[in-house]
């Protein structure tokens, strides 16, 4: 914690591995004298060790300000930044309900490359199409596979992070879950879901879909009235026979920095 123009910034640092390849989070908070929070500043970076041995690097910043006031909404600034050997493709879509009017952009990163790689997502909730977002949600998946040569020793499994953001009375909150373990079947399933549609929902992970997981209370989307909590999710049923069961693997041991709540 440190001092900066009459306010404070608190600081927190999280790491986690999959085989050679690592992903940092730091996460920082910008709190003015009277403790609201008015700043969020994200930064996760990816390091992927490529089969030549060269160090591909992926960095995404995610900048999170209130606006003066006591707004329920506030500013987002999304920086993507590819390092050498990371080529990234970027795909946008919305969303709308029809019942609260509400609309949902949606930014989706992929990086990496063969069966090493991530996915970074970005959910920026509005109330209409012209304001700025009162949620948002940035979700990091990265998986690395061993593909079909059954005698290659290297980690066979997925993690994933979530991080959503809400401004209430002009203070923002943040709440941080994970890492979680996955089957790299199922991420590696949903990043061609998501290729192919251009489009993003929790349960496109066959593993998540069917274990239906809530943080704190609310669905880990921020849609709950249209992505329901998973249990009759339609692509659990029919999917093309590209994907049966769940894909279940080993467990993942190592989690901190988990189920962290700032409050306003």
């Amino acid at each position: 914690m440190r001092q900066q123009n009459g306010g404070l910034l608190e600081m927190w640092n999280m790491t986690y591995e999959v085989g050679a390849s690592t992903c940092a989070l730091q996460l920082t908070i910008a709190l003015d004298n009277t403790k609201k929070v008015k700043g969020i500043f994200l930064q996760l970076r990816s390091l992927i060790r490529r089969s030549c041995g060269a160090v591909a690097e992926f960095d995404f910043v995610l900048d999170s300000r209130t606006i003066d006031g006591d707004a329920d909404y506030f500013l987002v600034y999304p920086q993507p930044i590819s390092g050498f050997y990371s080529p990234v493709t970027h795909y946008e879509n919305k969303k709308f309900n029809s019942k609260s009017g509400t609309v949902t952009d949606i930014d989706m990163y992929m990086y990496g490359e063969g069966q090493k790689g991530g996915l970074i997502l970005l959910e920026r909730k509005k109330k209409s199409e012209q304001q700025p977002p009162f949620e948002v949600i940035m979700a990091h998946y990265h998986v690395t596979s061993s593909g079909i040569n059954p005698h290659k020793m290297r980690p066979d499994f997925g993690l994933s992070m979530f991080a959503k953001i809400r401004s209430i009375r002009g203070s923002l909150t943040i709440t941080v879950d994970g890492p979680e373990q996955h089957p790299s079947s199922a991420l590696l399933y949903m990043f061609d879901e998501v290729i192919r549609h251009a489009y993003w929902h929790r349960d496109m992970c066959p593993h998540c879909a069917k274990h239906p997981k809530k943080q704190n209370g609310e669905l880990c989307e921020s849609e709950e009235s249209e992505g329901g909590s998973g249990k009759d999710n339609s692509r659990l049923i029919s999917n093309g026979g590209k994907f049966g069961g769940d894909g279940n693997g080993n467990f993942y041991e190592r989690n901190t920095f988990n189920n962290m709540i700032y409050p306003h």
